[in-house]
């Protein structure tokens, strides 16, 4: 959606919602005020209480709401991913209707352009607080829509000239845009032709297999907004610049504003949200779990996290992709594929060849890889670590790499990492389901190759990954 926005501002959010009687009553009241025809008014009634919900919450966050005014932003939405509350004339229409003579809401600033097309940026006035705020804080609600998500490439052609993109050639925009770069910097790729992918979200005929994980993605989702998270016990240092923007984008309420207890502590609470799972190409292909504040949030703060108030554990798959890949080949695996020579740097180095095997696994060829990786240095500020950083240069680390983990260097450079992607979210799925289908449900977040659940339930989520795993690859993992 809009990438680019003006600090201390967030995009409409269409699922946001409220089941509570008195915002349902003042809703039927704005209808009456505003004149509003009587056809479709249930669905009329919804949109109204969509955008004050956005409304009232992103100003307890210390939030602007943007709303795009261009009806390209809504066409652009493809048909399976647009519920019934996705309307440009009527979001926009009720929208000036609450705005005039500023009585319910207040444009901050009007309309700006972006690649999107136009957004304008609103916040409730006093009276629309004062009418909503306890009701839609204390009692709002997601709704549900489409929640299994396929994503096709659109490949555009660069030249690398002084380190800077040129693009060749242009295909169609898309919805919603993602950019992964595999670019570097460096005098070998001057004038190469790379590649630059966008994705798109694109229309799919359902099949068992998604009917199947749709109905069971609603049912953990129905489960999850039953739970309340926090990042409990959080040190006053961590709302600092290098944490503050990442807290604030899923805490429900304005962090400057928390008070610290006598350890200089605070409990931040965080926004219900809901999953999702976005395959890539097809359904073999991809199908992690996306959109939850635990695959946001940045990896110092995870610790802090509470699930119901009670304080968590995270457990890894431990060298996960790598690891499979022996294990679906019937081989062993080293105790750990990435140390590839004694006095490796436990940090960066590790960190380094990690990155490497990642890229050997989703890159056909030796070149894309050292590409990559050249990437990754200049990325990470490891220039200095690297007396050459050409192809040759990066050649002998890379033959390091594959030596180590001999056994199966046949079976890099296929670009088939999605593949091992699919195979660990079908995991995850059976886990995050077990737990949720308990006689007493337990929540469990995932993290790609890792889950996190209430410290009480440790043992438990360490079984539960042993079993599901062996019960795909028929050999035991190693979790940490």
């Amino acid at each position: 959606m809009i990438k680019k926005k003006k600090e201390g501002s967030e995009l409409i959010k269409f699922k946001r919602t409220s089941n509570n009687e008195n915002i349902s009553s003042f809703v039927d009241g704005l209808i009456k005020e505003f004149k509003i025809i009587q056809k479709h008014l249930s669905r009329k009634k919804k949109i109204l209480i969509n955008l004050i919900a956005n409304l009232v919450i992103n100003h307890n966050r210390g939030l602007n709401t943007a709303i795009p005014r261009s009806e390209s932003f809504y066409s652009k939405i493809k048909t399976r991913y647009k519920s019934d509350i996705i309307s440009h004339d009527l979001i926009v229409e009720f929208i000036d209707l609450m705005k005039s003579n500023d009585k319910y809401v207040i444009e901050k600033y009007k309309a700006s352009r972006n690649e999107f097309g136009e957004a304008s940026l609103y916040s409730p006035s006093n009276l629309l607080i004062k009418h909503c705020k306890d009701d839609i804080i204390n009692n709002y609600t997601l709704l549900e829509d489409e929640c299994i998500l396929l994503r096709k490439k659109i490949i555009n052609n660069n030249t690398i000239s002084n380190g800077e993109l040129t693009q060749n050639t242009s295909s169609s925009s898309s919805d919603e845009v993602t950019v992964e770069e595999t670019i570097s910097s460096g005098i070998e790729d001057e004038g190469e032709i790379t590649q630059k992918h966008r994705k798109m979200l694109v229309d799919y005929s359902d099949t068992d297999y998604t009917r199947s994980i749709r109905s069971d993605l609603n049912e953990y989702n129905r489960f999850r907004i039953q739970n309340t998270f926090s990042l409990k016990g959080l040190p006053m240092n961590m709302l600092d610049k290098k944490y503050k923007e990442n807290i604030q984008r899923f805490a429900s309420v304005n962090i400057s504003k928390l008070i610290p207890d006598a350890k200089n502590r605070v409990t931040v609470p965080l926004a219900p949200d809901h999953l999702v799972r976005i395959f890539t190409e097809d359904f073999e292909k991809g199908g992690r779990f996306y959109r939850g504040f635990e695959t946001q949030l940045k990896k110092e703060l995870r610790p802090f996290i509470a699930i119901n108030g009670e304080p968590t554990v995270e457990f890894d798959y431990s060298n996960y992709h790598i690891r499979m890949l022996y294990h679906l080949h019937n081989k062993r695996c080293p105790d750990d594929p990435y140390t590839v020579f004694e006095g490796l740097d436990p940090d960066d180095g590790r960190d380094y060849y990690k990155t490497m095997v990642a890229a050997c696994l989703n890159n056909n060829n030796e070149k894309s890889v050292l590409r990559t990786m050249r990437y990754y240095i200049t990325k990470n500020g490891l220039r200095d670590y690297f007396s050459d950083i050409t192809n040759e240069g990066l050649k002998a680390g890379l033959k390091l790499l594959l030596n180590h983990n001999r056994k199966v260097a046949q079976y890099l450079f296929h670009g088939d990492g999605l593949e091992y992607h699919k195979i660990d979210s079908d995991i995850a799925n059976d886990i995050m389901m077990y737990f949720t289908r308990l006689k007493k449900p337990i929540l469990v977040l995932c993290v790609h190759d890792s889950f996190i659940i209430a410290r009480t339930h440790s043992d438990q989520l360490h079984r539960a990954m042993n079993k599901f795993y062996r019960a795909k690859v028929h050999k035991y993992p190693k979790i940490k």
